[in-house]
C-alpha cells in the first residue's frame, strides 16, 4: 500500500505562499480535516493525495517523498533584512525541493562531482580579515585561474567546480534577497540558488561569489553573529573577484567615479563594490568612501548603475536532468519527459525548467527506455 507524508503538506503550502486555510478554501473542504491530516490524525489516502495535488500543482510523487523543509537556520540568505516571513518560507520551500531533486539527480548520475576542494579549504576556527583573503586566492588556484584579473565567468567556474547554481522561481517581488545556500551540509552536492528577477549580472555575480563565502567559511563553524556571517562572506567576495593586489594596483585614493565605472565592465563588479573593497582594504579612507557614495546617489547610481554586465546562464543542472530524462544527448535545450522528470523529482516541470532558466522542452509520455 502506497504511503502518503502529511509533512508534505506544509512543504506545499510554503513553496506556494499559501495558508492552511486558503488551501482548504480551495480544496472545498473544511480547515480542521487538513488539520487532523497534518497532525496523522486523519489517513492520508490516495483519494486525498490525488486531490491536493489537483489543487496544489504538485504531482502525486511529491506527497509520497520524505523529507520535510529544511530548518531556516541551516540556510544562509544574503539580503535577507525586511523579508517578511511568507517569501522568506516560499524562498525555503523551493530551495528544499531544488536540494532534494540535485540528490535524487546526484543518485542517477554514472559520474560523481568533484567538489570535495570545499571542505578541504573550509576553516574550522574563525578566519582573520587576511585568512579569508588567502582563501579566495586558492580557490582561485583550486580552479586553476589565475591569481591575478577577473573572473570571466562566476557561474561556469563555480559549476566546472562541482558547485549547483540555479535561478529560484519564486516571485521577486515579494522578496528582497538576494541568494540562498545551505553551507553545513558536508555529505550532500553543495547548492547556491539566486532570485534574479531584474537583477544586473553584477549583482548576481557579487551573490554567488557571497554565497560560496559562506560554503567554505561556514562549513565547519558558525560565527557568533549573523553581522559577523555577512562580513567574512561580503569579504571573501570581493577579494576572490577582485584580488588584492590587483586592487592596490588598480585604485588610487582620488580614483573618480568615472573611473571606478570604467573598472566596472573590465571586472564584472558593481562600482558600490569596488568603493566598498577599495575601503575594504584601506586604499581609500572613510571619508573617500562617503563622498563617493553621496556622488553616486547624486548621479542617480545607487539603483541604475552605468555600465551593462551580462547575467550569466546555468548549464550544470540542465546537463544533469539531461542526463537522467532526455532522449538524446542534446544539452543545450534537451527535451525530457515530462511525466518522468515529476515523476521521479516530485516537482512540477515548470519550477524545474525555472531552475534551468527555462532552456528544457517538455514532451508528453513516460519515457519507458
Amino acid at each position: 500500500m502506497t504511503e502518503f507524508n502529511p509533512d508534505r503538506i506544509s512543504l506545499a503550502l510554503s513553496c506556494l505562499g499559501w495558508t492552511q486555510k486558503e488551501l482548504a478554501t480551495r480544496a472545498g473542504i473544511a480547515p480542521a480535516r487538513i488539520t487532523d491530516l497534518k497532525a496523522g490524525r486523519r489517513p492520508f489516502t490516495e483519494q486525498t493525495a490525488e486531490q491536493l495535488s489537483f489543487i496544489t500543482g504538485f504531482p502525486i510523487t511529491f506527497y509520497m517523498m520524505a523529507g520535510t523543509q529544511l530548518p531556516a537556520s541551516q540556510l544562509t540568505f544574503r539580503k535577507q533584512a525586511g523579508m517578511g516571513q511568507t517569501p522568506l518560507n516560499r524562498i525555503i520551500g523551493e530551495f528544499t525541493l531544488l536540494s532534494e531533486s540535485v540528490t535524487i539527480l546526484a543518485g542517477m548520475a554514472s559520474g560523481t562531482t568533484d567538489w570535495m576542494w570545499v571542505d578541504m579549504l573550509a576553516p574550522r576556527t574563525t578566519p582573520r580579515h587576511a585568512d579569508v583573503e588567502h582563501i579566495a586566492q586558492d580557490v582561485r588556484s583550486y580552479w586553476h585561474a589565475s591569481k591575478h584579473g577577473p573572473i570571466r565567468n562566476m557561474t561556469r567556474s563555480l559549476e566546472r567546480a562541482g558547485i549547483i547554481t540555479a535561478p529560484l522561481t519564486t516571485p521577486v517581488h515579494d522578496v528582497k534577497g538576494d541568494g540562498i545556500t545551505r553551507p553545513g551540509a558536508t555529505s550532500s552536492d553543495p547548492i547556491i540558488a539566486y532570485l534574479p528577477g531584474k537583477k544586473t549580472g553584477d549583482r548576481l555575480r557579487f551573490t554567488l561569489a557571497h554565497e560560496l563565502g559562506h560554503l567554505i567559511l561556514h562549513r565547519h563553524r558558525t560565527p557568533t553573529t549573523r553581522q559577523l556571517a555577512e562580513q567574512e562572506a561580503n569579504t571573501f567576495a570581493g577579494a576572490l573577484l577582485f584580488p588584492r593586489e590587483d586592487a592596490i594596483a588598480t585604485i588610487r585614493p582620488d580614483t573618480t567615479l568615472d573611473e571606478y565605472a570604467y573598472m566596472k565592465g573590465g571586472w564584472g563588479i558593481s562600482i558600490a563594490a569596488l568603493i566598498m573593497r577599495a575601503a575594504d582594504l584601506g586604499i581609500i579612507s572613510s571619508e573617500r568612501k562617503r563622498s563617493l557614495n553621496i556622488q553616486r546617489s547624486n548621479r542617480g547610481w545607487r539603483i541604475h548603475e552605468p555600465v551593462h554586465v551580462p547575467v550569466e546562464q546555468p548549464i550544470l543542472l540542465k546537463q544533469m536532468i539531461a542526463a537522467a530524462f532526455a532522449d538524446s544527448p542534446d544539452y543545450t535545450h534537451p527535451v525530457v519527459g515530462r511525466e518522468s522528470l515529476e515523476g521521479f523529482l516530485g516537482v512540477p516541470f515548470d519550477m524545474v525548467n525555472g531552475w534551468c532558466a527555462n532552456t528544457l522542452t517538455a514532451k508528453n509520455g513516460i519515457n519507458l527506455d
